[in-house]
């Protein structure tokens, strides 16, 4: 029986290339630079969206997940696969125009957050598919831009008045929608 010492410095070494070989493998390997399963907390953060959106995704069958333990994990292919079909869909959905529209939106810095009431007339303008032209009610844009002051709108509908982006001309009639050309 033949007896091999090993030494401290045996060891030292071993751990020096052991560390090295892990090194290059974790470099070189895809499986490590990208999760497989992500939690909810990691999905919202990748998505920028609230939990709430994730659970209905999930609810509806959107995003499929595995519970395990009483927390939900998402697979990573799933999340790109979602990606994916909403990057065709807008695409689809979008013309020239309508980018052109949501571009000179983005990019106005007069513009603020609480004047959404543009983007629910807009979203309005995609349902109904006419070029410039957009009939409107009150109510349906409050609800869109989730306004609940009549001041509010009329503040909003004002403000994008005065910058050019919408002619609003109202009907004054409760069964008439109110005529609102897009000037953008």
């Amino acid at each position: 029986m033949e007896v091999d010492l090993v030494t401290k410095g045996d060891l030292e070494n071993f751990r020096s290339v052991l560390i090295n070989e892990i090194k290059v493998f974790l470099e070189n390997s895809q499986a490590f630079s990208r999760k497989e399963w992500m939690k909810i907390s990691e999905v919202r953060k990748l998505l920028g969206v609230s939990n709430g959106t994730i659970q209905s995704l999930r609810i509806k069958g959107i995003l499929p997940s595995f519970k395990i333990g009483g927390i939900h994990y998402y697979r990573q292919s799933d999340i790109d696969n979602l990606l994916k079909r909403v990057s065709v869909k807008t695409d689809e959905i979008m013309s020239q125009k309508e980018e052109n529209i949501l571009y000179c939106l983005l990019q106005d810095q007069r513009i603020a957050p609480t004047q959404v009431t543009l983007l629910a007339i807009y979203f309005l303008y995609q349902e109904t598919g006419t070029m410039n032209k957009v009939y409107i009610s009150r109510k349906r844009v409050m609800n869109l831009a989730k306004i609940r002051s009549i001041y509010t709108y009329h503040k909003g509908i004002a403000v994008l008045q005065d910058l050019g982006f919408i002619k609003y001309r109202p009907s004054y009639h409760p069964k008439c929608k109110t005529e609102v050309d897009i000037l953008v």
